[in-house]
């Protein structure tokens, strides 16, 4: 599939530039394919197993594809042809029936190929009678003489002679290599009448069929084949099936045959160039002409691009004129030439957020009318960023260790600019607590991202306070072990006052109090120091991160053993 969509794209190319390209259906009938062992000898019995394929450089949408016929005059030649040249080096006396090119045998694989892709759609030109409608490009377009009975001459010399036709030795060859130049010699005609190269003939072409009295093409049917009892399963000149060998099953890779409009065989059949020019050039009104809109992105932030391709479609030539383009039904830039029936406009930006409907106006010619595509959505929303988490769970196995997380920053609608990130920690059901962890961010909690570099990782890194470690004896009053401290300091004071003052019948000398009163501080500094630590449970983590008015945070969950 990647070579088939690259040659499409490739002839794409060639059409928008005014190149018309045409590509031979292919000598192995209804199964073209060498992959599948198909060349000039039917498969081997018991080999690869031959089955319906194409010539997939004829199947782009931007070629004409070219089979092959061959002249039904066996019956009576003299009616066709006389016993010698004109003036003109002419023999044929009139036009020639023609049916499909066909010389396939159990031990010569050679006939006009045709059929269906199976990897590019219908072209939307591809209508018409007898035109199959299975949604995908069909093969040939148009044919001309491929077959031995009439071959092709050209001159060239090899080291034997053969080939000069100085000394009479031209040579002869045949195939649909030959019908394909034969077309492009007729689109040459074309371009001469019609003043200017055309590009893609296809949808001119099909455009003439849908009018049979133009004369333009000459139908190849089972009636012009000669073919007395057309039977598909056996190969003649009334479709594309071939012979396989001796021994084979099936024995017969059945084709397609040759109808009334348009088939899979001969396409249009082939064509009375006098009648083409001359419809060609007598255009006396306004032909309907197709516009189409695409765009490379349908959602872009402000600060990023999208490309606009416009494409004008007609039945005559290539149309020319200009393209005017709207936004929300009002003009956006100038008119533009249209440059072979197409225009592209790269890097188009939307600063202001918002919805956007484009349609494309095409303002017509002297040959076609003027037409407006469907109209094309194009979102621009503003750049932001985004914040997220490791998913690797974050534990701390005991009060006093440390852990770590990864946070990782990335831009979002092309995001370019500096943020800073901060944390906070909490217990899971929100209540604040003393003890619980704390958080902190390395790079300070700063990082940029750019153009170049969308997206960065940081380390959040937690840590915990073990049970034992000292504090503040306002903080240890929570566990009341200061308190029972206090009241044995309180109780020894009291005792050992009331003792002297008994035994001394004095008041206690002023010593005393400043005693006890030391004792009760040393009390409160040794008897309340114990900590408890951070206590084991489950916190998060909130990580925040800041830009101008532009926010962003995610969640790290922590559980403390």
């Amino acid at each position: 599939m990647p070579q088939v969509l690259f040659a499409d794209a490739v002839f794409q190319q060639a059409a928008a530039e005014g190149i018309s390209v045409f590509v031979a259906a292919g000598d192995s009938g209804v199964a073209d394919c060498p992959a599948h062992g198909i060349g000039i000898s039917p498969p081997a019995a018991g080999g690869p197993t031959a089955i319906q394929s194409i010539n997939y450089l004829c199947s782009s949408s931007y070629v004409t594809c070219v089979g092959g016929t061959e002249f039904s005059d066996a019956s009576d030649p003299s009616k066709y042809w006389a016993p010698t040249n004109s003036s003109y080096l002419l023999s044929a006396l009139s036009y020639i029936p023609e049916g499909a090119w066909n010389q396939s045998s159990q031990t010569q694989l050679i006939a006009g190929g045709g059929g269906t892709s199976i990897w590019i759609p219908e072209p939307p030109w591809q209508v018409g009678v007898g035109v199959p409608a299975n949604g995908n490009r069909n093969i040939p377009d148009v044919a001309f003489t491929s077959a031995a009975h009439d071959p092709y001459y050209f001159c060239f010399a090899e080291s034997n002679g053969d080939g000069d036709c100085s000394q009479n030795k031209p040579i002869g060859f045949y195939g649909t290599s030959g019908a394909a130049p034969s077309m492009a010699g007729i689109m040459a005609l074309v371009n001469q009448a019609l003043g200017g190269r055309q590009g893609n003939f296809n949808p001119t072409l099909y455009s003439l069929a849908a009018t049979p009295s133009n004369g333009v093409f000459n139908d190849v049917t089972v009636a012009s084949s000669g073919v007395s009892n057309c039977i598909i399963s056996t190969p003649s000149h009334c479709n594309n099936s071939i012979d396989l060998s001796a021994g084979s099953n099936p024995p017969v890779l059945e084709g397609y045959s040759v109808t009334a409009g348009y088939d899979l065989v001969t396409g249009w059949g082939s064509i009375n160039v006098t009648n083409l020019l001359s419809a060609l050039t007598s255009q006396t009104t306004l032909v309907k002409s197709t516009t189409s809109l695409a765009v490379s992105t349908n959602t872009i932030s402000t600060n990023q691009t999208t490309t606009l391709t416009v494409l004008v479609f007609g039945a005559v030539g290539t149309p020319t004129g200009t393209i005017q383009l709207s936004s929300n039904g009002s003009a956006y830039g100038p008119a533009l030439n249209i440059d072979f029936g197409r225009v592209v406009l790269a890097n188009v930006t939307f600063s202001t957020p918002g919805t956007y409907d484009l349609v494309a106006q095409y303002s017509g010619d002297s040959k076609y009318a003027p037409s407006s595509s469907t109209a094309v959505v194009i979102n621009s929303i503003l750049p932001t960023f985004q914040l997220n988490a490791s998913s690797t769970p974050v534990v701390v196995t005991s009060p006093g260790n440390s852990a770590t997380s990864t946070i990782t920053a990335s831009t979002t609608n092309g995001f370019v600019g500096t943020l800073m990130l901060s944390c906070a920690v909490t217990l899971s059901n929100g209540a604040q607590v003393g003890g619980e962890p704390t958080c902190s961010l390395s790079s300070g909690g700063q990082v940029s991202l750019t153009s170049n570099n969308s997206s960065a990782t940081l380390t959040l890194m937690i840590g915990t306070v073990a049970a034992g470690g000292t504090s503040g004896p306002i903080a240890d009053y929570r566990d009341g072990r200061p308190i029972v401290g206090m009241i044995a300091l309180l109780t020894v004071i009291l005792t050992l006052t009331l003792f002297l003052t008994l035994c001394s019948n004095k008041r206690p000398h002023p010593s005393y109090y400043w005693i006890g009163a030391s004792l009760f501080i040393v009390s409160i500094a040794f008897n309340g120091c114990a900590s408890p630590g951070t206590p084991p449970g489950s916190y998060t983590v909130t990580v925040t991160a800041k830009s101008g008015s532009s926010a962003a945070s995610t969640h790290v969950n922590v559980t403390v053993n």
